[in-house]
């Protein structure tokens, strides 16, 4: 919770000194890096999970509000994108909602083909699982085109977004096969692995703040 105050604090700190069009993009970025932080503070009750909310986290927990940040991410950049006057199809809302739909319906396929033993927690955890990586993959590839068309100001940052975004995408990929292979988790298993997994972008979500801040201050 506290790197994502700070890269919060680094954002809206950096605010003042953006073009106005530009702080709806990095207000969207903002709204998301929050609700990892809120998602990610509930390991705290891991340690007092009764029999039922156990149940959760068999198949990596549901990370909902990882979704929805992943989907926070992803408007940002595309307004970025829109402002930029980028022209691709990765940039279309119809695409990011497609691409989650069909995301969905693989899980909800699998858990019929391969039986799961608790297909309801299975198709909730790993839609969540599938859609964040989904979401981080299309917002990454919109990052790297921002990048790519950027050759002043926020260039730098853009391309330490375009990172981190890869990076979440790559995690919460090795996440859902991981938690699917191994299925039964406890809540403190759950943790480990998303404290092994989630360290480095963390990390580099607070290094693009920091990188926003330090451009917008030139």
């Amino acid at each position: 919770m506290s790197v994502a105050f700070f890269t919060v604090w680094f954002y809206l700190s950096a605010l003042r000194n953006f073009r106005p069009e530009l702080r709806a993009v990095f207000l969207r970025l903002s709204a998301g890096i929050v609700l990892v932080g809120v998602q990610f503070s509930q390991f705290a009750s891991v340690p007092f999970a009764g029999p039922e909310l156990a149940r959760l986290y068999q198949y990596g927990d549901v990370f909902v509000l990882i979704w929805l940040a992943q989907t926070m991410y992803y408007l940002g950049v595309r307004k970025y994108a829109q402002l930029l006057k980028i022209q691709s199809r990765v940039v279309s809302v119809k695409l990011f909602a497609g691409t989650m739909l069909a995301g969905v319906l693989v899980v909800v396929l699998a858990a019929a083909l391969f039986h799961m033993r608790d297909p309801v927690y299975y198709i909730i955890s790993i839609s969540c699982i599938a859609g964040s990586c989904l979401a981080a993959t299309l917002g990454a590839w919109v990052a790297y085109l921002i990048q790519q068309n950027l050759t002043t100001i926020y260039a730098q940052s853009m391309r330490w977004y375009y990172i981190f975004l890869a990076s979440v995408a790559v995690g919460t990929l090795i996440y859902g096969v991981v938690v699917t292979v191994l299925g039964g988790l406890s809540g403190n298993e759950v943790y480990g692995i998303v404290g092994m997994l989630a360290g480095g972008p963390a990390l580099l979500m607070l290094y693009t703040g920091y990188w926003f801040k330090k451009e917008t201050s030139r």
